[in-house]
């Protein structure tokens, strides 16, 4: 028996907006006075590591 299904529609049906992105990391380096990559890249790792999280081992 499925206990759920997972439906991959970013990029598809969710539009990834790069500009917005990079507007909010700009706004949180700026609070906490470090480097917008160095928020990008702890954005992307966080959302990866979600994303491995997401599905478990079945």
């Amino acid at each position: 028996m499925y206990q759920a299904i997972l439906l991959d529609v970013y990029g598809t049906l969710v539009h990834d907006d790069e500009g917005a992105v990079n507007d909010v990391c700009a706004q949180v380096a700026d609070l906490i006075a470090v480097d917008p990559s160095a928020v990008a890249a702890e954005w992307s790792r966080r959302l990866e590591a979600s994303a491995e999280m997401a599905y478990g081992a079945g």
